[in-house]
Parts: structure tokens; sequence; C-alpha cells
């Protein structure tokens, strides 16, 4: 995982500068990913499902991140007042194809961000809707445009290798206007 959050993060820093910015980390896991934000970022929001997983990311005591380890839902976004601010910067990596309604969770996350602010996420790439891991393209776009992002952009900008084989990487990116 922290080869993939480097390979992430590199790819963010061609984007978008996240300097003074106030993030969301949604699906953080143990916070590879918001470590490397950390340094420059304004405020991060982490937000796992994993109680475990975000213990591990608060040992780690970042100043600027406060940590959720919740289901993402209406009720918790109007209730957590570190939710219910709008967002600069949502970022979900890895975490997008292993939910149960990626659609509807593209809507509320779109609902968090301020005017021209930017969602990207990580994902494995599927070649079709029949393979048990990953997103295609065409889901991920179908997704972004239902919820309304504009300017979206849909890469595959690498690929990570393990014992198990090599698996691309696609990389989504919609602002919200």
């Amino acid at each position: 995982m922290q080869e993939y959050a480097q390979k992430a993060f590199t790819q963010l820093n061609t984007i978008i500068s996240h300097k003074d910015l106030h993030i969301l980390d949604f699906g953080c896991g143990t916070g590879s990913l918001t470590t490397l934000l950390s340094p420059e970022a304004k405020s991060i929001v982490a937000l796992d499902t994993s109680t475990q997983m975000i213990e591990l990311l608060e040992k780690k005591q970042l100043n600027n991140v406060s940590t959720i380890s919740d289901v993402l839902n209406k009720n918790l976004i109007q209730n957590d007042s570190n939710l219910n601010k709008k967002f600069d910067l949502i970022l979900a990596s890895s975490v997008c194809s292993f939910l149960p309604n990626y659609e509807e969770t593209i809507v509320q996350l779109k609902s968090m961000l301020k005017k021209d602010a930017i969602f990207i996420q990580w994902d494995w790439l599927a070649k079709d809707e029949n393979q048990d891991t990953g997103l295609t393209k065409e889901r991920v776009n179908d997704a972004l445009e239902s919820a309304k992002f504009h300017d979206i952009n849909i890469t595959t900008p690498f690929i990570m290798t393990s014992s198990k084989g090599s698996m691309s990487v696609i990389m989504v990116l919609g602002r919200n206007n």
C-alpha cells in the first residue's frame, strides 16, 4: 500500500497543489496517503469504516488530521462537525471498487465539495463488469456524469505488480461546478 500511495501522491502533484487545502481522505485505511498529504494540507479529515485502520493512523500523531471511523451516509455528513464543512479536495484511493453502492457514494461525496473543488479517485481497473475486482472506465464515467461532475478525466497512470500478477490503476478526476 505504501508504493500505491506514493504513486497516487505523485499523480496528484501533477494535477493540483494540495497546499493549504481542506481535504477528505475517503477510505483512508492506515493513512498512507494522508501521511504524505499532511505536511502541506491545511487540514485533513480521514474517514474509514475500520476502527483498527483508524487506530493505526492515529498513532502517527499528525497534528492537522481528524479521524472518523464510520460508514459515510447523509446522517453522518449532517451531524459530524468535521464532515458538514465543504472540502477543497476529496480523495478516494483503492476504496470505491469495494463499496456496496458506488454510484450513491459518489453523489454523497460530490455534495461535500466546495464549488470548483475536485474529486480524485484511484482504483483497480476492471476490463469488464464481470471481473471480481475493480471498476470499468464506463461505470466510473457514468457515475460521475450522473452525479453531475464536470471536466471528468479518466486515465490509467500506473500499474501495480504483486505475486498475484499485474493490475492497472484507474485515476478519475471530476470537478464540482
